[in-house]
This record gives C-alpha cells, structure tokens and sequence, in this order.
C-alpha cells in the first residue's frame, strides 16, 4: 500500500502521466487515452495560464470524466507504488459512481493543455464549466444541511476546499454582486441555489448590489 503524498503540483502530475504515457507504449501502443480533467488539475492549470488568483496549490488527484480501461488502472496504482504518491492519483471514481453520466459534461468546454503525449490526450475543464460542478458541490451541503439552520450538519457536510475554489472562480469571472450570480448561466437546475445566493451574501463572497 503507498503512503499518500496529500497535495502534488502540475510538474509532478504531468511527469506521473509521461510515466503511463510511456507505460502505455510498452505495453498496450495502441491504446489512445482521453482524459477530461476537472476539479483541482483543471484550476491549477487555469492559474497557471491566467493568473486565475487560485487559493490552492496542490491537488490530490486528477478527476477526469473519463472511464479508465482496467489495464490503465492498473497502470495507474503501479505507477502510485513506484512514486509514493496516492493509488489513485488518476481516477474515474466520481465517474464511475454516477454511472459515467455527468448532466453538466454537455455543457463543459475541454480545452487542450500544453502537455503532450503519444497515447494520452490531455484536456481541461473551463472555467465556467468547472464553476458549474462547484456550485452543484456547495449547493448539495447548502440543501442537505437546510442553510442557514443546523451549522452543525453544514460543517461536516461542506468541504473547505470546494468553498475555495468557488472563490477563485466567482473572481475570476468578475461575478462580484447578486446579480451577477443569478446571471450566471446554469443550463440545468442546481438544487439549493437560492441558499448558495444567501449563502454567498452572509459570507462576503458577494455583494448583494
């Protein structure tokens, strides 16, 4: 079992994935792997390029919206074992776990990195797309927990880093009043938005005008 490296930078994620890159030529060369990257991989890139202002500077993983062959799994945990980092520090689980549907994956923009491979296809998740799937993460703890009632339930449901980047983003893209929230195009209903908008106010991440 490897010991988790709890954060890696994009050089170290990009040197892990020239490994099953390469991995993959020896062994199954004619294998071409997409990976859709989205959540921390895609933000820290964003930062990289655009000075997104982004609160973090590590990542765990790379989620992409991509189903990983069995063969590229297991290249994936050989790979964790060789460098002491997470076994899954390239993983589908999310994916997986909701039956490799994404209801906002429609509406994502992927776009190409400056990282190239033989056999691996590296994209990124845009910003708004990103920003999307952040809110659906912070609105689910915002509904489940019935903010503003039960903080209690609402600490243990609501992840840190999520409200972090959600930060970022709403900086980012110059979303700064409640307005500009509301205006921010949601092409499928994201339960608990209207107490993420409550949410956003008490907490300073926007004004209300």
């Amino acid at each position: 079992m490897t010991n988790q490296k709890p954060t890696l930078s994009l050089e170290e994620f990009a040197d892990l994935l020239g490994q099953l890159d390469r991995f993959i030529g020896a062994h199954n060369p004619e294998l071409n792997l997409e990976v859709r990257a989205i959540g921390g991989f895609s933000l820290m890139y964003h930062d990289k390029q655009t000075s997104l202002v982004l609160l973090r500077k590590g990542s765990s993983d790379i989620d992409t919206l991509t189903h990983l062959p069995q063969s590229v799994a297991t290249m994936v945990d050989i790979i964790a074992t060789n460098n002491d980092v997470n076994s899954d520090w390239l993983n589908d689980c999310w994916y997986a776990n909701h039956n490799f549907e994404e209801e906002f994956e429609p509406y994502i923009t992927w776009e190409p990195t400056e990282y190239t491979f033989k056999h691996i296809d590296l994209k990124v998740a845009n910003p708004k797309g990103i920003l999307l799937m952040k809110l659906r993460a912070v609105c689910d703890a915002l509904e489940f927990a019935g903010y503003p009632d039960n903080p209690e339930v609402l600490a243990a449901e609501l992840r840190t880093q999520d409200v972090m980047d959600t930060v970022s983003l709403l900086r980012f893209l110059g979303i700064e009043t409640v307005a500009d929230l509301e205006a921010f195009p949601r092409p499928v209903e994201i339960l608990g938005f209207d107490r993420f908008v409550r949410y956003a106010v008490d907490q300073g991440l926007v004004r209300e005008r």
